[in-house]
């Protein structure tokens, strides 16, 4: 397993736990017991996420072949800051649509659906802009 394999997978394990412990603590009612475990999950998902991240920055890009370094250091130069941005904008859409799922459930009470799309139109939106970037 590649290291960002592991940052992918790990990221992959956070949103999950992020939503699961979001639609515990929702969903308990007055069972406090599962609320709380779903305070935990959703700490926890966090934790993962943010070792995801540390795990992430650690991964170092492998540089091109000299004959080829000369023409791309100017276009990587330009276009760094724009990746960076880019990656952020996906993994904010990430853990909001998580946020928002979560928050929802599965299945979505149809008096709660246009709240629900109004709440999605962000994360539709920033995925819209990614792809024509």
């Amino acid at each position: 397993m590649y290291k960002t394999e592991l940052v992918a997978e790990l990221r992959r394990l956070a949103q999950e736990m992020i939503g699961l412990g979001a639609k515990m603590d929702y969903f308990a009612g007055f069972d406090s017991e599962t609320a709380f475990h779903g305070g935990e999950l959703l700490g926890a998902g966090i934790v993962a996420k943010q070792w995801a991240d540390e795990i992430g920055k650690t991964i170092e890009l492998v540089s091109a072949p000299d004959e080829l370094t000369q023409s791309l250091v100017t276009d990587s130069a330009d276009c760094r800051g724009i990746n960076e941005y880019k990656q952020i904008i996906a993994e904010l859409a990430i853990d909001l649509a998580c946020e928002i799922n979560g928050r929802y459930g599965d299945n979505i009470h149809p008096a709660m659906k246009k709240k629900y799309d109004l709440d999605m139109d962000v994360v539709l939106r920033a995925g819209a802009l990614l792809s024509e970037a």
